[in-house]
């Protein structure tokens, strides 16, 4: 009887070292961790009071509010630092196997931590918007503030939608609740659910994971296409009641963001952070709109190309060029990206080595 075992994914302890990230270059034990976790904790009252300081400039000389200045954005990005490296190696420890209830409480510390930076942080943009007029512009062309001018200029593109600092720190303090929906979700897809086998191109069983879909959807075998497609979603619509109500929840999140930040919509509130106007987004989705005869044609073409009598989803990723397929070992493929990007500089592939 043929061993099945091998079609899912292998068991992490049976992966060569090798192939393995490396999170000891961020901690080099838990304890480590907990010791930046507890430092960060002792930073915020330090942080808060620098904040608290800071909104008190009124009347205060220039040298005074500029040093005041200086030293909470600093305190701030000292504890986003230190968030930063929390966060990453909580959540990465956790991907190791999300099963693993060790990880998933190190990652619910790192999101306690974050909203307490969050709410501790949260009188910042107040208390900077609140600054006399010209501050923030004039810091920006300061030497010392070069490593925040972009979070300033950030900070003045939020002024119309930055509200009074006691109810920015209320908002704040619900960012666990907020972020509830996702977790779950993340939780059901990644450690609760189960993935049927199929039978791969090569006669072997294997499982339509997440982690093997794309691949399985570039097979040239189209039964390979259309099985993994419909066993990977069939096991989504199984747990759809659950997926509609933790969608609907996080729909809900993001409506309550937009109403007490004042933005027209959720969308101009996903758009304004990044500085691009609803007018852009509309426009885009206008010119796809025009353009679908074309992407018609294509799909015709490959229709007719891939020698099918009708063309689904499944088909759109599979290569149209017979024979095409290249299988290169991960170290040659590796080398190959970091030889491509010499244009960017010797200092752009080092950095893309250490990472």
């Amino acid at each position: 009887m043929q061993d099945t075992k091998a079609a899912g994914a292998p068991e992490r302890s049976a992966i060569d070292s090798q192939w393995k990230w490396n999170l000891e270059a961020i901690f080099a034990s838990n304890e480590d961790w907990d010791k930046l976790f507890t430092k960060t904790k002792a930073l915020l009252p330090e942080l808060s009071a620098s904040i608290e300081e800071l909104s008190r400039s009124s009347g205060k000389n220039a040298q005074k509010i500029r040093d005041d200045m200086l030293k909470a954005l600093t305190l701030a990005n000292s504890a986003n630092l230190n968030l930063s490296e929390l966060f990453t190696y909580a959540r990465m420890r956790r991907d190791e196997d999300n099963r693993n209830p060790l990880y998933q409480g190190y990652v619910q510390r790192a999101e306690m931590i974050f909203v307490e930076i969050d709410t501790a942080m949260a009188p910042l943009r107040p208390a900077l918007l609140g600054l006399p007029d010209g501050t923030i512009e004039r810091a920006m062309e300061d030497r010392d503030f070069q490593d925040f001018t972009a979070v300033l200029r950030s900070i003045l593109n939020l002024k119309p939608h930055t509200l009074p600092a006691e109810i920015e720190q209320v908002i704040a303090q619900a960012g666990e609740v907020m972020s509830a929906p996702a977790n779950a979700f993340d939780m059901l897809t990644d450690a609760d659910m189960k993935f049927p086998e199929i039978i791969g191109e090569d006669g072997n069983p294997v499982e339509v994971s997440s982690a093997k879909y794309g691949t399985l959807l570039e097979s040239r075998d189209p039964r390979v296409r259309k099985e993994a497609f419909e066993k990977h979603h069939e096991t989504f619509k199984t747990f759809g009641n659950t997926i509609a109500s933790l969608y609907a929840a996080s729909v809900k999140s993001d409506i309550y963001n937009a109403r007490t930040h004042k933005y027209g919509s959720s969308r101009e509130a996903a758009l304004w952070r990044h500085e691009i106007p609803v007018a852009v987004y509309d426009r885009l989705i206008e010119a796809v709109s025009r353009h679908l005869p074309s992407v018609e044609l294509y799909m015709k073409a490959k229709k007719e190309a891939l020698g099918l009598s009708e063309i689904h989803v499944y088909d759109q990723y599979v290569n149209t060029e017979s024979g095409f397929g290249i299988k290169l070992p991960y170290q040659e493929a590796y080398s190959l990206v970091v030889e491509s990007l010499a244009p960017l500089g010797k200092e752009y592939q080092e950095q893309l080595h250490k990472a």
